[in-house]
């Protein structure tokens, strides 16, 4: 286990242990969406598809939480390495303002890693395709804890 200041995989390994583990959710955890992946954070780049969409072209909140908590596993695996079992406690969201699109970007902060629990802040908000989102006005924030147990 890395300290919160050290990762044990960068995007590629993660993406690779994915593919090793969980081939079907593997493309959620691709270099191209884990736009960064550094100590205590990441960015994931969401396109957003027909099927995200509620009637009236909002993101639902289905897909945000989901957002929310492939960001969360993301940073906490890439601080654990395979060597771990993280499993989501809890997840709340507060859904600010409509997402529309096209595209969303989520920032997910590592407030802690401890030995039995991780915490993390999740920003999310949409974005035009490759340019940079307003954060200081998301459309939704979460918290993220995970339980964690080295295998």
């Amino acid at each position: 286990m890395a300290g919160p200041d050290e990762l044990v995989f960068n995007a590629r390994d993660l993406h690779a242990f994915m593919l090793s583990v969980w081939p079907d959710a593997a493309d959620r955890f691709s270099p191209e969406r884990l736009e960064r992946l550094e100590p205590s954070f990441c960015r994931l780049r969401h396109p957003v598809k027909e099927e995200d969409l509620r009637p009236g072209g909002t993101v639902s909140g289905p897909t945000l939480m989901h957002l929310a908590d492939t960001a969360s596993y993301s940073i906490i695996l890439a601080h654990l390495g395979d060597a771990a079992l993280a499993v989501t406690t809890s997840l709340s969201i507060e859904f600010l303002r409509r997402p529309v699109g096209p595209t969303v970007v989520v920032d997910c902060d590592l407030v802690k890693l401890g030995r039995s629990l991780a915490v993390c802040r999740v920003t999310m908000a949409s974005a035009e395709a490759g340019t940079e989102p307003n954060m200081t006005r998301p459309e939704a924030i979460a918290n993220v804890t995970y339980s964690l147990s080295l295998i």
